[in-house]
């Protein structure tokens, strides 16, 4: 079965970040990240992300957000691109 993403499901599934800032002590600050669409549900966690854009299987922007948080089961086949920040894939 596969879950279309949108909005609503991505702002669901994101939740405040629950673990320490030294968690994202060996991540490196990128200018901007892409992570790519995969065909499973992955946890990522964000760190003082200036922009966080998530794209539908389509390539079209879905939702935009900011800061640090945690996206708890990002649906599959939907990418991310990070601007200024630091993230973590679970």
């Amino acid at each position: 079965m596969t879950t279309n993403t949108t909005t609503e499901i991505l702002r669901e599934r994101w939740k405040e970040l629950t673990v320490d800032p030294s968690f994202f002590e060996d991540c490196t600050l990128h200018t901007i990240s892409y992570i790519a669409q995969e065909d499973r549900e992955r946890k990522l966690y964000y760190f003082e992300c200036e922009e966080i854009i998530f794209y539908d299987s389509k390539k079209d922007a879905v939702w935009t957000t900011k800061g640090s948080g945690l996206m708890d089961r990002l649906p599959k086949q939907t990418s991310v691109v990070i601007r200024k920040g630091k993230y973590r894939l679970d």
